[in-house]
């Protein structure tokens, strides 16, 4: 899935939400609202001078919707712009790789994003490992105008498989 730090509210919201799919939370214990403005708050780092942020995500994770194709799209939209952002690296890790799981990394810490909260890891061993693994991630990404040119060009694939799928509708 594409990182919360970078999710737009809609995005968010379906994730939490999964309209019309089965949920393993309960929806009555979730405020998807207050969830993806949760979300969509903390994002304000992305914005403030001297930070440095590296995101690395997986191809995958643009053909992966947990709604509609519109969010999707939308979601793509957002994560150009954030390509172009001063304080943020965005890598992609193209087909056939991708990462194996989910984090990020602040203050030597590493966060998981996980079903229900957040986990983090802050043993130096733990750590260690969590490095190494971005460092060969970011090896494998394309990152600056070839990761836009990459999510433009699958956002593009979206586009027209869904107005393939609207002009040619499944009996």
């Amino acid at each position: 899935m594409v990182p919360g730090l970078v999710q737009t509210a809609a995005y968010a919201r379906e994730l939490f939400e999964r309209p019309g799919r089965p949920t393993l939370i309960d929806p009555g214990d979730v405020d998807a609202d207050a969830m993806a403005t949760g979300r969509v708050r903390r994002q304000g780092i992305l914005y403030q001078p001297g930070r440095r942020i590296e995101l690395i995500l997986g191809e995958s994770a643009q053909r992966s919707t947990p709604g509609t194709i519109g969010t999707l799209l939308g979601q793509l939209d957002r994560l150009v712009s954030v390509v172009d952002l001063p304080t943020v690296e965005l890598g992609i890790v193209p087909f056939p790789l991708m990462p194996v799981s989910s984090f990020y990394m602040h203050d030597e810490i590493v966060y998981m994003e996980t079903l229900t909260a957040e986990q983090q890891l802050a043993e130096p061993d733990e750590v260690a490992v969590y490095v190494k693994a971005f460092n060969l991630l970011r090896e494998s990404a394309v990152s600056g105008p070839d990761a836009a040119a990459l999510i433009q060009r699958v956002a593009g694939e979206l586009r027209h498989a869904e107005l393939r799928t609207r002009s040619h509708p499944q009996r």
